[in-house]
């Protein structure tokens, strides 16, 4: 646990490890370079099916899925930039 200005700020190691065996977890990527390393610390506490790992950032699923194959992941589409979520659409459907 990290401590700023009186409160105390759970690592995600922490999160983890008490979510085990209680519920399933919803992990967003919000940067870039950070794969190995959330992979690494998932596979030690959670089965596959207890987690998805999403992310606005391509590169960052397919450096998961380039990791661990069989982990579940989603990539995120927003509003903020339409043209990129109809390309990503007509990816899947065209």
């Amino acid at each position: 646990m990290s401590q700023k200005k009186g409160f105390v700020i759970p690592l995600i190691e922490d999160i983890v490890n008490f979510c085990k065996d209680k519920v399933k977890l919803d992990i967003e990527l919000k940067e870039i370079g950070y794969e190995e390393e959330i992979v690494s610390l998932v596979k030690g506490y959670l089965d596959y099916s207890d987690y998805i790992i999403k992310s606005f950032h391509a590169r960052s699923i397919k450096a998961i899925k380039k990791i661990e194959s069989n982990i579940i992941t989603g990539l995120l589409l927003g509003k903020s930039d339409p043209q990129t979520c109809m390309t990503r659409l007509s990816e899947l459907f065209l």
